[in-house]
């Protein structure tokens, strides 16, 4: 199909529950972007980065409880959106 993975450079878009199913929640990188008709050099420019939880958090664990709630991740959503940059090259027009 001629499709390329896109790097996620924080390693995550989504968290869960984790093992321990305790308050502590765990990122987890399920939401990939793929490309065609790129060469490898210019995928290469292509940036995927989560926003919101993900983003504020590092991609590290964090902790949520009904009492101290995550909100964006209580009341929106366990994924992040992500956000994908291509790089203008020096000759693409404006």
């Amino acid at each position: 199909m001629g499709l390329q993975r896109v790097v996620n450079g924080s390693g995550c878009s989504a968290y869960w529950d984790g093992g321990r199913r305790d308050a502590w929640h765990v990122p987890s990188l399920l939401d990939l972007v793929w490309v065609r008709g790129f060469l490898a050099a210019e995928v290469a420019k292509v940036h995927a980065e989560p926003l919101l939880h993900c983003a504020r958090h590092a991609c590290q664990s964090f902790r949520s409880t009904p009492t101290y709630p995550e909100r964006d991740y209580a009341d929106v959503s366990d994924h992040c959106p992500v956000i994908v940059d291509f790089e203008r090259a020096a000759d693409d027009d404006p």
